[in-house]
């Protein structure tokens, strides 16, 4: 029996020290992790002298930093000059290059906005025209679908308010056709009357 005991008291030891271990893991994690808290709230307040510094265990646990080969290439003093100096003379050789293009991109924005200023000066001079082109416009199409007589024509001398206002709205496109719609269609019908005169004789 005392030897059953005795074994039992072994294995529970044998137990507890595991346990024992993974405790004290536990609090070392525990307290690495309020230090890595307090050094970021440390970092972002930017009071970085007031730093609780690690346990040494801690500091030993970190990763190694990175080898200063791993980061940077080690240049000498000759391979230095000579990379800067090609830095000086590829900056002059693109400043030479660079000269007639800002000075076509300075001409294309100087035309650009003149471009832009003419067009605004165009659409408020031509504002005031609308309503009386549409007006126009209503007149010269009302006079296209009129069965108009050659008779009615000559006496009116329709012919004289629609060349004049051919001319002047020659600019405007819309407005330019139906003058030149009309006037074909006037002459179609003198051209017609004409012809049927000439039969007759």
């Amino acid at each position: 029996v005392e030897g059953e005991v005795e074994e039992k008291k072994a294995v529970v030891a044998v137990v507890r020290k595991p346990a024992e271990r993974v405790k004290k893991l536990e609090e070392q994690v525990k307290a690495l992790k309020a230090q890595i808290a307090e050094l970021k709230k440390a970092s972002k307040s930017g009071a970085v002298g007031g730093l609780v510094s690690l346990p040494k265990r801690a500091v030993s646990a970190l990763p190694p930093p990175p080898e200063a080969e791993r980061m940077l290439n080690r240049i000498s003093l000759a391979d230095l000059e000579g990379h800067l100096q090609r830095v000086r003379d590829g900056s002059d050789a693109f400043e030479r290059a660079a000269e007639p293009a800002i000075l076509a991109r300075k001409k294309a924005a100087s035309a650009l906005a003149a471009f832009r200023k003419a067009r605004a000066a165009m659409t408020e001079a031509v504002a005031p025209l609308a309503p009386i082109e549409r007006e126009l416009s209503d007149e010269l199409v009302a006079l296209i679908k009129a069965d108009v007589s050659f008779e009615a024509l000559k006496e009116t001398q329709a012919g004289k308010p629609i060349k004049r206002a051919q001319r002047i709205v020659e600019e405007f496109e819309a407005v330019s056709k139906l003058t030149k719609v009309l006037v074909n269609q006037w002459r179609a019908l003198i051209n017609e009357l004409k012809n049927k005169r000439g039969g007759e004789r």
